[in-house]
């Protein structure tokens, strides 16, 4: 039997219910040729069915190694979520969090919204359970890893990458850690720090509050109080901007765009309303077309990610 009649007698079984009849005609396909993609996959989907995680991740994988950059992101998301789902099942939640990162990097290359967002969801979740209880085996071998990085380690990380100028990359760590843990107050008065370099001093604004609360009530006063003041600063500074670019617009309108550092309240307004509100996805769809088209404004990113999601809801 070849190859392609082989794949959809597979399909046919699995649409019926048929996973172990499925599991062969897929298998069969494999043995003929390894590296069928859609069968590896759909294999990996029938172990997941079947509750044998390990053989589920480790057709994912391979389809991940077969897939090796090309033109098939959208599988490639799928594949790193059922990864993700397998570990979670495993309890093994540090690597779950690191394989629904993953997928939700791919959902937004894609402009997915609906599904980065899941796996988000997915994250805080893990991030909220409780480790489930292991063997002493297992504890014994957990002891020769190494250590994994603190929420501090990986803060550190940005703001290396923001003294050497890479400051979508630094935002982007510190977005992840803000998911992660909402109630970092270092990670928030960081990317605060960083939004106020590029002269986002609205979001450098909430950032700075959001981080004074949450050092008021660690009752770490002194530096509650250091807060305060960068937020007048902040006020005071976008205050100034404000007025300078009314008067250096009022006389003359400019015949086609101003590159600006940060997009416009009304451009930030209207993307947002695209994606649910959810500053961070946003941001990431942003930063990603910077990456893209490094020679453009941040403006015209962001204009360009509203442009892409309403062709794509036409």
């Amino acid at each position: 039997m070849d190859v392609t009649s082989s794949y959809n007698q597979g399909l046919a079984a699995a649409q019926a219910g048929n996973l172990d009849i499925a599991l062969e005609h897929y298998s069969a396909v494999l043995e003929q040729g390894p590296s069928h993609i859609p069968a590896t996959f759909a294999r990996a989907l029938i172990y997941a069915e079947l509750g044998q995680v390990e053989e589920a991740i480790a057709d994912a994988k391979q389809t991940l190694r077969l897939i090796d950059g090309g033109d098939q992101a959208s599988l490639q998301a799928a594949a790193y979520q059922l990864i993700a789902k397998q570990r979670k099942q495993q309890g093994q939640t540090e690597k779950a969090i690191a394989a629904y990162k993953l997928a939700a990097e791919c959902y937004l290359d894609q402009e997915d919204i609906d599904s980065a967002r899941r796996c988000l969801i997915n994250i805080q979740g893990l991030k909220q359970t409780q480790p489930l209880p292991i063997s002493p085996g297992v504890a014994a071998k957990l002891k020769e890893l190494p250590p994994l990085p603190t929420a501090e380690d990986l803060i550190n990380q940005a703001l290396l990458k923001a003294q050497s100028q890479n400051l979508s990359g630094a935002l982007a760590d510190l977005n992840w850690i803000i998911r992660i843990d909402g109630q970092n107050a270092l990670a928030h008065e960081k990317r605060a720090e960083i939004r106020s370099d590029v002269r986002d001093y609205g979001g450098a604004r909430q950032d700075y509050n959001q981080a004074l609360q949450l050092y008021q009530l660690q009752e770490q006063d002194a530096k509650a109080n250091e807060l305060a003041g960068a937020v007048e600063r902040l006020a005071a500074l976008q205050q100034q901007t404000t007025t300078e670019q009314s008067r250096r617009f009022r006389p003359k309108p400019a015949p086609k765009k101003i590159r600006i550092a940060s997009p416009s309240r009304a451009v930030q307004r209207k993307l947002m309303g695209l994606v649910g509100n959810d500053r961070d996805i946003a941001e990431g769809l942003a930063q990603r077309l910077k990456l893209k088209n490094p020679g453009q404004s941040d403006d015209w990113c962001w204009e360009k990610a509203i442009y892409d999601l309403e062709r794509d809801r036409h």
